[in-house]
């Protein structure tokens, strides 16, 4: 079983600054093969000094322990060889993956972030790595797929998933989702890699993530309240054709909780140009949000969008502004809106000049 994002309790910072983690409370996977965790994670990136991730196994400690996986170069992980490391690039990125798992990684795990003051250990959300036994050959169609997902209005989802079958029948591989209780034979699916049926939507606001042929992973994006579903997979190659109805995944979702972050410097000083970036909850691949500012500042904002993998993005804004002793106090608003679902989210802190 693959779970995917849900969120940590939040830890408040200063100034509206957030400590939170998204990954899966989580996975399931056979000794042999490998997994990717996706995870994002939000943190006070403005302290100075370089930005250090790690990943420890539970009960280690933060600074005498070994990490299991590790961006500092003074504190190197269990395995050199990286066999177990963080997968993304971008600051906010905490990713890891497993190659050739062992029994031995049925353990939990914790995130650590570093940056020169900023540090902070996400205990309080701790992902289980369970190991399972390599199939038989009997053991043909298996799918890994997480159980459930909770995911918020307006947000975006991935749901990593990989799945067994017979591909040594000739013929074209066709992927396919389905709501629970559809007939398949009459059915329209709601994602299908089949030209001859296509899905609901064809716009992709609801597609497949992955190229490999055992990749059944699924996005959604621009979440909507009735996709509260229940869904299962169909595989079909040639005479091969297998519909994995006794494993089906519930998509819950729920009112847009998230609010922006917030970046301020921590220093405003009089007649001194500012940048004050408002990041867009999540890290979504549909209909880009709109982002605005509200405080009646003389000011210039521009949008910034950063790929994150998996075809999924950041979006912020960067207000450029002159602070005035008259801005102390004032309040400074960021508001971000979803257009393709109507909903929104705000964050507001008042200025110290």
């Amino acid at each position: 079983v693959l779970p995917v994002l849900v969120c940590s309790p939040a830890a408040q910072l200063s100034q509206g600054q957030v400590y939170r983690i998204q990954v899966a409370p989580h996975v399931t996977v056979q000794q042999g093969l490998c997994v990717l965790l996706p995870c994002h994670f939000t943190a006070d990136f403005e302290s100075p000094g370089p930005l250090y991730k790690y990943w420890f196994l539970e009960g280690a400690d933060k600074d005498h322990g070994v990490p299991v996986a590790s961006t500092n170069p003074d504190r190197p992980p269990q395995e050199s060889r990286g066999r177990i490391r963080l997968a993304g690039e971008a600051e906010d990125d905490c990713s890891l993956i497993i190659s050739d798992v062992r029994a031995d990684d049925r353990r939990r795990y914790y995130f650590r972030f570093e940056k020169g003051e900023s540090k902070y250990s996400y205990l309080e959300f701790q992902l289980l790595v369970n190991v399972t036994a390599q199939l038989s050959q009997g053991q043909v169609y298996r799918i890994q797929v997480a159980p459930h997902v909770t995911v918020q209005q307006g947000l975006c989802v991935l749901l990593p998933c990989n799945f067994t079958a017979n591909f040594k029948s000739p013929g074209p591989v066709y992927k396919y989702w389905f709501l629970r209780d559809t007939n398949w034979h009459r059915s329209v699916p709601v994602v299908s890699t089949n030209p001859d049926r296509p899905p609901k939507e064809p716009r992709g606001r609801i597609r497949l993530a992955g190229e490999a042929e055992d990749d059944c992973s699924l996005i959604i994006s621009d979440v909507r309240a009735d996709d509260r579903r229940r869904y299962y997979f169909r595989f079909e190659k040639g005479e091969s054709k297998y519909s994995y109805l006794e494993f089906q995944l519930l998509v819950n979702v729920t009112e847009l909780r998230d609010q922006p972050v917030l970046r301020v410097p921590e220093v405003l000083k009089p007649g001194q140009p500012v940048n004050v970036t408002c990041q867009a909850p999540g890290t979504c691949s549909g209909t880009p949000p709109q982002i605005t500012w509200t405080g009646g500042f003389d000011s210039t904002a521009m949008d910034v969008s950063e790929p994150q993998g998996n075809g999924s993005v950041s979006y912020s804004s960067v207000l450029r502004f002159t602070p005035t002793l008259a801005h102390n106090g004032t309040e400074l608003g960021c508001t971000v809106t979803y257009p393709a679902v109507g909903v929104s989210t705000r964050r507001a802190l008042r200025l110290h000049v």
